[in-house]
């Protein structure tokens, strides 16, 4: 149950918001449109921005300041969130016929633009050339012995070439 100082605070801020006062300091009125006035909202965005640059340097989610995932930015719960709204986005953009990558209403079969496409394959070729030139499988796991590609790469070549083979046979 919320605390009478949390209920108390609550109660001021409904009524600075009917008056069209801050929504934070409840003094000055609020900037059209929004619920806080410009003070209020330059505090914020400082506050913000410092802790976008601090927190990091301390293992810290920049978001919320949680322990951040080992060399991301982001708390686990954060990075959660943000891979299921881009999983959203892909697919509404998908649906709607436009490039998944930068929106444009041009998106061929494959769910991105050709210019996206051209971007994409470049920098699969560039990883796959400095995972090679690292002694690496593309996708990054060491290679069986002797191979360029390591088991399980292999096993998904194999049946990718038995199935293609078969739709040629046919």
């Amino acid at each position: 149950m919320a605390s009478k100082n949390a209920e108390n605070l609550r109660k001021l801020r409904a009524e600075a918001v009917l008056r069209g006062d801050c929504y934070v300091c409840r003094a000055r009125p609020a900037k059209p449109g929004r619920r806080c006035c410009q003070d209020c909202i330059d505090r914020s965005v400082a506050a913000r921005k410092q802790q976008y640059a601090n927190n990091p340097k301390r293992g810290l989610c920049t978001l919320c300041s949680r322990p951040a995932v080992d060399g991301i930015k982001t708390c686990q719960v954060h990075r959660e969130d943000g891979s299921k709204r881009n999983v959203e986005r892909y697919h509404s953009k998908v649906a709607t016929g436009r490039c998944a990558t930068c929106g444009k209403p041009d998106a061929s079969e494959l769910a991105h633009c050709r210019a996206c496409l051209r971007r994409i394959y470049k920098a699969k070729a560039a990883l796959d050339a400095r995972r090679r030139a690292a002694g690496l499988c593309r996708c990054g796991a060491r290679p069986r012995s002797g191979y360029l590609t390591c088991s399980a790469c292999a096993e998904a070549q194999a049946v990718y070439s038995a199935r293609y083979r078969a739709k040629a046979a046919a």
